[in-house]
C-alpha cells in the first residue's frame, strides 16, 4: 500500500532560530493530512505533536511516534528557517521516501513561520465577515 503524508508544522521566530543550533528539540503541534492511495483513495487529517530535531548524528529521518511524528532535520537546509535578513526564507521544505516490501511511504514537510498559518486565519474570517 502507498501513503502521502503531508506534514504542516508552524514555528514562531524563536523557534525557527533555536533549530539552526546544533542538537536542538522543539516539539509543537501540527497538521498531517494523510492520503491512502488503494482503489478509492481517502484523505483524513490529523492534529499531532512534532518532535523536531537537528541532531548531527542521525540523518534526516521522519518517524511515527505514539502520538505524533519525530523529524530530525537535515543539517544542510535548516539555516533556511532564518529571516531574510540572516540569509534564510523563513521556511523549509522536503520530501522523504521509503519503502518496505509491502508498503511505501512519501512525506512531504513543510515548516514556515507562524505569520503565513494566522495570514490564512484572518483571511478566512476577514472573507466571511459581511460589511453591509
Amino acid at each position: 500500500m502507498k501513503t502521502i503524508f503531508g506534514h504542516s508544522v508552524f514555528l514562531n521566530k524563536e523557534q525557527r532560530y533555536a533549530l539552526t543550533k546544533p542538537n536542538t528539540c522543539i516539539e509543537v503541534l501540527g497538521s498531517t493530512l494523510i492520503t491512502e492511495i488503494e482503489e478509492n483513495p481517502e484523505t483524513k487529517e490529523i492534529f499531532c505533536k512534532y518532535k523536531l530535531t537537528n541532531q548531527i548524528e542521525y540523518p534526516r529521518i521522519i518517524s511515527k511516534t505514539k502520538d505524533g511524528f519525530w523529524i530530525n532535520l537535515d543539517t544542510s537546509k535548516y539555516k533556511n528557517l532564518l529571516d531574510l535578513k540572516d540569509g534564510g526564507c523563513k521556511e523549509l521544505q522536503f520530501n522523504q521516501r521509503s519503502k518496505s516490501l509491502d508498503s511505501e511511504e512519501l512525506h512531504t514537510v513543510n515548516i514556515s513561520d507562524m505569520s503565513k498559518l494566522e495570514e490564512s486565519i484572518l483571511f478566512v474570517n476577514f472573507s466571511k465577515t459581511d460589511f453591509r
